[in-house]
């Protein structure tokens, strides 16, 4: 039987009413690096975590479980390219003892777009986190938006085509509602800097 965790939630919105250390962090991985990382923040005593971007690199394993710099390039005629999905569960197991006590908010990097079979991506970071999406009023689990305390967060994934037909998608989601809440800042967070261009492609 699982253990039982528990966490302090946000403090309710309002001007007066922020959460007293916020952890930012990326590119964790599961390396030695991942442990002082870790280590810092559990120390701090965080009263949430934004993970901003490339999580497990999971995408550099291959489906036997050894390591490889480019899938892409190791079977370049593959039409799945497959990554080692147990990755993410030894991610996860490592994480427990943080992510147990203390709220976590994520947004997409480029090692989570994990293509496979029907050009999907994204499906194993989607399936693993819970995500604001249909709060927030946005269409997708690579960008989102909530508040914690007096903080309105804007988490913008740099995966994702924001223009359908030259409109906007997230431009409704990133209206906040500080004039009814009352919040005193928004804060922004994306894992690469966005081109806005029509027919751009992003690396």
């Amino acid at each position: 039987m699982s253990d039982i965790n528990y966490f302090r939630t946000m403090p309710i919105s309002g001007p007066h009413s922020y959460p007293g250390k916020v952890a930012i962090v990326g590119d964790l991985g599961l390396t030695y690096n991942t442990t002082t990382t870790i280590g810092h923040l559990t120390n701090n005593e965080p009263d949430l975590l934004l993970l901003i971007g490339d999580v497990s690199y999971a995408n550099l394993y291959l489906t036997n479980g050894t390591g490889a710099d480019c899938y892409r390039c190791t079977f370049p005629e593959s039409p799945i390219h497959e990554s080692y999905q147990p990755r993410w569960d030894y991610w996860g197991r490592f994480m427990q003892n943080l992510i147990s006590k203390v709220p976590m908010m994520v947004v997409e990097g480029n090692h989570e777009t994990e293509e496979q079979a029907d050009n999907k991506t994204f499906v194993a970071y989607s399936s693993r986190f819970a995500f604001p999406s249909e709060e927030s009023g946005s269409l997708s689990t690579l960008y989102y938006s909530f508040n914690a305390g007096g903080i309105h967060f804007i988490m913008l994934g740099a995966y994702i085509d924001y223009y359908k037909n030259g409109i906007s998608l997230f431009y409704p989601f990133t209206r906040d509602n500080r004039s009814e809440t009352r919040l005193q800042g928004n804060v922004k967070y994306c894992t690469k800097a966005m081109l806005f261009e029509m027919g751009l492609e992003y690396p």
